[in-house]
C-alpha cells in the first residue's frame, strides 16, 4: 500500500476443564458419609485487532494499533462432603471486556539502525476459582508498558538495547496456603529495567552472543 502497511485478525478460544480430586464413601455413624468432590470450569473468549504503520517521512515511522477482548467463563462446585450426601454449588459465571491501545514512534537512522519509543496496554481477563469455594471473582490485570529502545543489524554485528517501566494494576498473583493453590489481586505492582543483546559473526559457521537484563 506504498507507504502505509497494515495487519488485521481474530481470535477465538474454547476451553473446557473438569477435576475430580475425591471420589470416595465411607461409613459415617449409622449413615453413609460421601466425600466427592468435582470442580468444572468453562471458557469462551474471542477477540479483534488491527495494527497499522505509517510511514510519515523517509525515515520516520508511526504505528497504532488496538485490541479488543471479550471473555465468558463459568464455573461449578459439585459433591461438597457432608454427612447425609453430596451438596451442589450452583453454577455461577462471569464475563470481562477490554480495549487495549498501542503506539509506536520509529526513526531509521541509517540502512542498519533505528531507535523507536513504544506505550501500551495490556489485559489478562479475570478467573474464577471454584477450587476454593468462592463465587467471588478474581479481578481481570492491567498494563500500561512503556519502552525505549536501539537497534542494529549489521552484515557480522548485530545489537538491541532497550529500558522498559511496566505499571500494572490488580496484577494476579498465585500462592498456595498448604491445601489449596490461589490467586488473589496485588495491591500494586511496577516492573522496571533494561537489557541488552550482542551478537557478532567471528568467523564462517561461528557466531558468539552475549546478553544481560
Amino acid at each position: 500500500m506504498g507507504d502505509t502497511e497494515w495487519v488485521a485478525g481474530a481470535y477465538y478460544m474454547q476451553y473446557d476443564n473438569e477435576f475430580r480430586p475425591l471420589a470416595a464413601t465411607e461409613a459415617f455413624g449409622m449413615q453413609p458419609f460421601t466425600i466427592y468432590e468435582e470442580t468444572s470450569t468453562s471458557d469462551q473468549a474471542y477477540a479483534v485487532f488491527a495494527d497499522v504503520t505509517y510511514m510519515a517521512t523517509d525515515n520516520l515511522f508511526l504505528t497504532a494499533g488496538a485490541r479488543y477482548s471479550y471473555e465468558d467463563i463459568s464455573a461449578r462446585v459439585r459433591g461438597l462432603s457432608t454427612p447425609v450426601g453430596p451438596m451442589d454449588m450452583p453454577e455461577w459465571s462471569h464475563d470481562w471486556s477490554n480495549v487495549s491501545p498501542r503506539v509506536v514512534v520509529r526513526y531509521q537512522l541509517d540502512g542498519e539502525a533505528n531507535v523507536y519509543a513504544s506505550y501500551s496496554q495490556g489485559y489478562k481477563a479475570g478467573m474464577l476459582q471454584p477450587s476454593s469455594f468462592t463465587t467471588v471473582p478474581i479481578d481481570p490485570e492491567k498494563l500500561n508498558a512503556f519502552e525505549v529502545g536501539y537497534k542494529t543489524a549489521g552484515a557480522t554485528v548485530q545489537f538491541n538495547a532497550s529500558v522498559f517501566y511496566y505499571d500494572y494494576k490488580d496484577m494476579q498473583v498465585s500462592s498456595f496456603n498448604g491445601t489449596q493453590a490461589l490467586t488473589v489481586n496485588a495491591a500494586a505492582s511496577t516492573i522496571y529495567g533494561g537489557d541488552f543483546q550482542l551478537t557478532t559473526l567471528v568467523a564462517e559457521g561461528l557466531t558468539l552472543g552475549l546478553g544481560a537484563a
